[in-house]
């Protein structure tokens, strides 16, 4: 196999395989909010072990007016990155009212007002962030009961966008011969 026919592999490798980014306790198995930061009236919010999606633990949110919730900054997402964000979501006994507000780099994953499943339902959205490192942010008000929020991932779309600092230095050189390597690969795979 020559030189030319291995990039041509591990381009087609980068289209079909998504790179998880850091999100720190995404499925709360740490029984606590280590890896977010909590926000507003925090009263009402907390982990438990009562219903959760998936594993032992879920996070769950009943701020009553104001909105409460956690926020957590991403690792190893770069802006013109093409971001999917998944997560589940349960009303635990589907009152109204409740609100829930869901932003990756400040645009709208999910927006919900009166959202009643007493079952979990997977919420997805594949937005283009506009900054490296951005926060992804979970807003909820739920006056009567409680919403609960369970295995949160977030997957960057491989090969996704064409930028110069592929490797994201911030160390002089800035941009090197990593980069032009990361650049051919993402160039090749049909980024934009």
């Amino acid at each position: 196999m020559n030189r030319k026919s291995v990039l041509g592999v591990c381009a087609g490798l980068a289209v079909s395989v998504g790179v998880n980014a850091q999100v720190v306790n995404g499925d709360f198995e740490t029984g606590d909010f280590t890896g977010w930061t909590q926000f507003g009236d925090t009263t009402y919010d907390g982990v438990w072990d009562g219903e959760p999606h998936g594993g032992v633990f879920s996070a769950y949110f009943g701020a009553i007016g104001t909105p409460s919730g956690i926020s957590q900054t991403l690792s190893g997402v770069n802006a013109g990155d093409r971001v999917t964000v998944r997560f589940w979501l349960v009303n635990e006994d589907g009152s109204t009212p409740n609100t829930c507000l869901v932003t990756l780099d400040g645009q709208t994953v999910l927006s919900l007002t009166d959202f009643t499943d007493t079952a979990y339902e997977e919420f997805s959205a594949t937005i283009t962030v506009g900054a490296t490192n951005p926060d992804l942010v979970f807003a909820f008000t739920n006056d009567l009961a409680f919403t609960d929020l369970d295995d949160v991932t977030v997957t960057v779309e491989a090969g996704s966008t064409c930028y110069p600092n592929c490797d994201a230095s911030t160390q002089a050189p800035v941009l090197n011969v990593l980069d032009f390597g990361c650049f051919l690969n993402r160039f090749a795979a049909g980024c934009s």
